[in-house]
């Protein structure tokens, strides 16, 4: 059947339900929308379906995924053909809200099949919904596209009708080969918001405060020194730096996360190292984000096959100098704690917004700034079978000190314990400290609360239950 007439007879068939039924439509997509609660014990990947090349956005007091659908494990090519959305307050426990666009609703989609990376972000009261399409007929080409809707789960709808960012746009200037696929969107402290897209190519374009069109010309956003870059640009803001993640050799190689800096959002940006990779061939691409203080990065994993991926999370940490410390891959992943091992004071859930932390004069870091009042959150911590009511720290302390409370269950749950904190001999001059708790067992979320006089009371390295 030729492709205009069997698109006529879509269109037609659409009209005559909407036209009977007018929720229909709605009602379908609501459907499809409906949460499904996932509970897990912790782990990764948090997503265990196809859910590749996630960028994480933070409304409200959720974290929500916006990933490639990877359609099925037997894929032998990237095949997506919608998106998903996925979220959570604890990063263990997922809600699955459904699709929230398909690539057959896109009227200008060459191939539907090519749902790729997306991303999305809140403005106003609205949700932008940025996604790529991609065509493999003939030359590799892609378009970007942008949905809106009034909730961050959708469902979007297209208001343009046609590409964003159409396959052969680009700087007039520029030469060199280039893919219009990965849209990463950011608004800056000023407000002013910003597409960023490309596979061989980095390409940026300010947006206009209806987000649906471009304010600026395309620009070529330059990294210096860099070790390649291929695709996956996402990009944040940390202590005045702009900081550019980006896939340094897609799915042609052993593939990691590299990132830049910038004191300029235009650039030019400064190549400082990988935050993470696998140790197999296969494309990486993700994001990252802060929640409840502590920052994360995303990304996905490529087992059994890159080609049906899934998103996983791990905890990062910034040296002084703004460098992000490179981090594994991890079956653990975030969100939960054995207490039965050390437990990094820095690997915190949540704290109190006085806390930080510092590099370590020993190794690592260690929380500061722990004032009376201060606390801090690890939920999930899963008591061994042979754990026997005790409590060690590693602690210092220049001042008078303090105390140490272990609380269960909540901010101002029981107390099990409390250990006395004095001067140690100085800021790092670090001691281990024990004291004993009342019986607890089982799997329990875990505050430590800080008491003291007024000013600084102690540094706090790590502590585990034993």
């Amino acid at each position: 059947m030729d492709s205009k007439i069997k698109y006529g007879l879509i269109v037609l068939q659409s009209l005559v339900i909407v036209f009977l039924c007018p929720g229909c439509v709605r009602k379908e997509r609501a459907s499809e929308n409906a949460a499904i609660v996932r509970l897990t014990t912790g782990g990764n990947p948090v997503i265990k379906e196809g859910s590749a090349d996630p960028s994480i956005r933070i409304f409200g007091d959720r974290i929500y995924i916006y990933s490639s659908h990877d359609f099925s494990p037997e894929n032998e090519f990237w095949i997506m053909k919608d998106w998903k959305v996925y979220s959570s307050g604890d990063l263990v426990n997922f809600k699955d809200h459904g699709i929230v666009l398909k690539g057959e609703e896109i009227s200008w989609a060459v191939d539907p099949d090519h749902c790729w990376a997306p991303d999305c972000i809140k403005k106003e009261g609205n949700y932008y919904f940025y996604f790529p399409l991609s065509d493999k007929e003939g030359i590799w080409k892609g378009k970007i596209g942008v949905g809106v809707s009034d909730q961050p789960y959708g469902p979007f709808e297209d208001p343009l009708g046609h590409p964003l960012v159409n396959d052969n746009d680009k700087p007039e200037e520029y030469e060199g080969g280039f893919y219009n696929i990965d849209p990463a969107v950011f608004t800056d402290t000023d407000g002013r918001s910003y597409l960023f897209w490309g596979n061989g190519v980095c390409f940026m374009a300010e947006l206009n405060e209806d987000m649906i069109s471009f304010q600026s010309e395309i620009h070529i956003i330059n990294i210096e020194n860099h070790q390649g870059y291929t695709e996956g640009p996402f990009i944040w803001k940390k202590n005045g730096s702009y900081y550019l993640l980006y896939s340094r050799s897609g799915g042609t190689a052993y593939d990691v996360l590299d990132y830049a800096t910038s004191n300029n959002i235009l650039g030019p940006y400064q190549y400082r190292g990988t935050i993470i990779g696998h140790g197999m061939k296969g494309n990486e691409h993700g994001s990252v984000f802060l929640f409840k203080g502590q920052w994360y990065v995303a990304y996905h994993d490529l087992f059994p096959t890159d080609k049906y991926r899934k998103t996983c999370l791990e905890i990062i940490h910034y040296r002084d100098n703004g460098e992000i410390v490179p981090v594994d891959p991890t079956r653990e992943g975030v969100g939960w704690y054995n207490a039965s091992e050390v437990i990094e004071a820095e690997n915190y859930f949540e704290k109190s917004n006085d806390l930080e932390y510092k590099e370590h004069n020993e190794k690592d870091f260690h929380m500061s700034s722990i004032r009376n009042g201060s606390w801090l959150k690890f939920p999930n911590v899963k008591l061994s079978f042979n754990y026997e009511n005790n409590f060690s720290a590693r602690v210092a302390s220049g001042s008078g000190g303090g105390i140490l409370n272990v609380v269960i269950d909540s901010l101002d749950g029981n107390v099990v314990g409390e250990l006395s904190i004095g001067n140690t001999g100085g800021w790092k001059s670090w001691r281990t400290l024990k004291t004993g708790l009342d019986s607890i067992s089982g799997t329990k979320d875990i505050y430590l609360k800080f008491k003291g006089t007024e000013g600084e009371l102690l540094n706090l390295d790590w502590f585990q239950f034993h």
